[in-house]
Parts: structure tokens; sequence; C-alpha cells
């Protein structure tokens, strides 16, 4: 089966690329223009956070994702960003934008933004097989950094032309558009068919959510999720400086070129990831992290062309790492609880970056931007040797023939029968057969 032959799997794909670029017009127009208005970095940081933030939130509506219908969230989401992001021009054509009101506008649309992600991560292992979840991974990451890679070159050109009112209002259309995507989308029932969960109640949800959390901090999940903390902060930092660095280099165009690198690196990423199957995970993700951060740590210290091409290339690893774990995830974590699983890992793989972005505004108002650049590269030498140097991690197998039982994953906390039936049929939730 060719995953692009399957009408709701291209439905998804092509909703997630279109809130993609709205999402990358978004963040690029929002943080510069919290520069402008303020002419303070540390602000920059703190509307950095502000958008982080949420991300850090997820394990809260985890056991909500599991019972949400796929359909309605994937549609109101984009709706409602696209109502809250017209706010914004409407403000600053009433004279009425300032810091203090952008920032809870911002909030309130990331919440939004990423109440949407976790159910496109259930979408996928009901609408594909396990044997195409890494491909299916893969096009949609593809769909993600595709969009950044054309519009974080563009966005930066568009801001200097049209200004960000009118950019605003573009991108209030392009998330309309998403949601439109999304409805076609042909969906039967996600509420019984292939998932049994009990009826919504407080003690439930508790329960439910301790159960996320127990599955992730009695495996080995939890010894990545460490580095990864550390990593998340040192990107915290990064993002809350580009601004301040790329215009020290020359203004929006550069800003844009930086973070069309970034996007590059993680599509040439998920990419290589469809050819790493019989790759044992553990070495690859070690040795790739150390030469990234040895690329990223060099970057800033170089000309400007030679800053992007290293740049791009420590990308690389995290392109590839995000699509082999995520993908390892939904195959090894039954689809009954796979939406307060994954908001737990997500959760706390976000939780250092609003702190980290604080940091970052505050570092640079002392220290030299390229400095503190390089430096935030240790949060990839921080991933690179937890994976080398834990026995377990380094030794995990390829994509192909890993199991629950390679990250110990407590037998008692997963419904093995369950598991497995849920492996075998994707049918019943989305129209046909696969």
């Amino acid at each position: 089966m060719d995953v692009l032959k399957n009408k709701n799997f291209l439905s998804l794909f092509w909703g997630r690329l279109i809130t993609n670029a709205g999402d990358s017009i978004y963040y690029i127009t929002t943080t510069w223009l919290a520069a402008t208005i303020t002419d303070d970095p540390f602000y920059v940081g703190v509307t950095s956070a502000v958008i982080l933030i949420p991300k850090t939130l997820q394990f809260l509506w985890g056991p909500l994702v599991d019972r949400w219908n796929i359909k309605p969230v994937l549609i109101f989401t984009q709706l409602i960003q696209a109502a809250l992001i017209l706010l914004i021009p409407i403000l600053y054509y009433m004279q009425l934008l300032t810091i203090f009101n952008l920032l809870p506008i911002v909030f309130v649309a990331a919440i939004v933004a990423e109440l949407g992600y976790p159910v496109q991560l259930k979408a996928l292992p009901i609408i594909l097989p396990k044997n195409k979840l890494i491909k299916g991974n893969s096009l949609l990451a593809m769909a993600n950094q595709s969009a950044d890679i054309v519009l974080n070159a563009l966005a930066g050109i568009l801001l200097a032309i049209l200004g960000f009112a009118t950019l605003y209002l573009v991108d209030s259309v392009i998330f309309t558009l998403a949601a439109l995507t999304f409805s076609l989308i042909k969906l039967k029932n996600t509420s019984s068919d292939t998932i049994k969960v009990e009826k919504f109640s407080l003690k439930n949800y508790r329960l439910e959510m301790k159960m996320g959390l127990k599955i992730v901090f009695t495996s080995m999940i939890w010894i990545f999720l460490i580095a990864n903390t550390i990593s998340n902060f040192c990107l915290g930092i990064m993002y809350a400086i580009l601004p301040i660095y790329a215009n020290s280099l020359g203004g929006e165009e550069k800003y844009g070129f930086i973070l069309t690198a970034i996007s590059v690196g993680t599509v040439l990423g998920a990419l290589i990831s469809t050819k790493l199957n019989k790759v044992p995970i553990g070495l690859f993700i070690a040795s790739s992290f150390i030469l990234a951060f040895i690329l990223w740590g060099i970057a800033p210290y170089m000309n400007f062309y030679v800053f992007l091409l290293l740049f791009t290339l420590s990308w690389i690893p995290v392109g590839a790492a995000n699509i082999i774990i995520g993908s390892i995830m939904q195959s090894v974590i039954p689809l009954s609880i796979i939406g307060r699983t994954n908001t737990v890992i997500a959760s706390f793989c976000a939780i250092a970056m609003p702190l980290g972005s604080l940091a970052g505004g505050l570092l640079v108002r002392y220290h030299d931007s390229r400095l503190i650049l390089s430096l935030s590269a240790i949060g990839y030498l921080a991933v690179g040797l937890t994976w080398l140097l834990n026995k377990k991690l380094r030794n995990l197998p390829n994509s192909e023939i890993i199991r629950f039982t390679d990250f110990n994953i407590p037998r008692e906390l997963i419904d093995v029968d369950t598991m497995e039936k849920e492996t075998r049929n994707h049918t019943n939730v989305f129209g046909g057969r696969e």
C-alpha cells in the first residue's frame, strides 16, 4: 500500500502542510513584532517563552485526546487560531496594540495549536498500519518542514514588503484553508469502534493522567527525557536570540534564511529516516548528535554562508531522530493510551524551552549573541552523551524489531492483547480498509 494513495492520509498531509505554513508566518511575524514594538531583547525572549509554554501543558489534556473525535478537533483548532490571529491587526488598526495585549493572544493561540497536534499523532496509527508509520511520519514531517523551508525564506521578505498587519490577515486565511482541508477527511466513528475508554469523570481523568506518567517514568523513556530537557533548554535560548543575531547580520531576510536552514536540515533528516529501518537507533542517535554539536558550535564563527551550511547539517539528526522515536512510540504503545502517553512525553520534552527562551533574552542583553548561539549547541552534546553512555539506550535495536519490552515498559501497564489487536486492525474509524 502506498500511503499517498490513502485519501484520508492525503487530507491529513495537506492539512498539516497548510497549518504549518500558517505557523511559520505566525512565529516569524510575532517574534519580529515583539522586537519591533519593544526594542528590548528580553521581551523577544518572553514572547518566545509564551509561545512555548503550552507545549509543557500537553500532559493535562492527554486523557481528553484519547476520547476526542479527530475530525472536529482538527477543524475547530484551525478556525479558532484564524480568529485569534485576526485580532492582532484589528488592535493595530485601532492603535491599541502593545506587548501586553499581544502576549495573551499569543498564549491562547499557542494553547489551541497544541490541542491539534496530539490529535494528528493519534490519527496516524489509525489511518496507517504499523509497517507504514515511519513513512507516514516522515511525510508529515516533510509537510511540516517543507512549509517552513519556503515560508521561512519568504516571510522575512514578505514582512518587509507587506508589513506585519497584512501578513497576519494572510495568515488568518491560511488557517481557515487548513480547516477546510481537514474537513475532507472521511470519518465514521472515533469514539468506540477501535478504542475503548471509560466514561469521562474527574476520577477517571486523574487515573488516566497518572497512567501516562507511570508508563513514562517506570520505563526507560525517562532517561532520554532528561537529555531532551537539557537540549530543549538550549534550543529555547537559541530561538530567543536568533532575531537579535539575525538583526546584527542584516535584518529580516537573514532571520528567514537562518530559520530556513533549520527546516532544510530537519527535512533532510526526515528523508534519511526512511532509510534507517535496519540501523540500530541507539548508536545512530549517540554518534550523530555529538557530530551535530561540533558543527553547530563552530558555525557562528564562520562567514554567513558557511554558517548556514554547518547549521543546516547540525539539524539533520534532529529530523531523523524525531521521526524514528515518534514512529517507535506509535508502534509500541496501544492506541487506547497513546494520547496520554505522547502528551506526557511532549510536555516533559518541552518544559525547559520557555525557561531557555527567558534565559536567552537575558543573556543576550549582556553577552555577544554569537557566543550565546555557539554555547547553545551544548544541548546536542547532552543528548549524544546520554545515548552513548547509557548501555540500554546505546544497544537499542532497529525500528523493525523493537518492542515495548526494549524500553522496559512494565507489561502490567499495557494490555498486550489489545495492543496486538489494534496493530492488526486499522478499520472502523476511517472509511474503508487500507
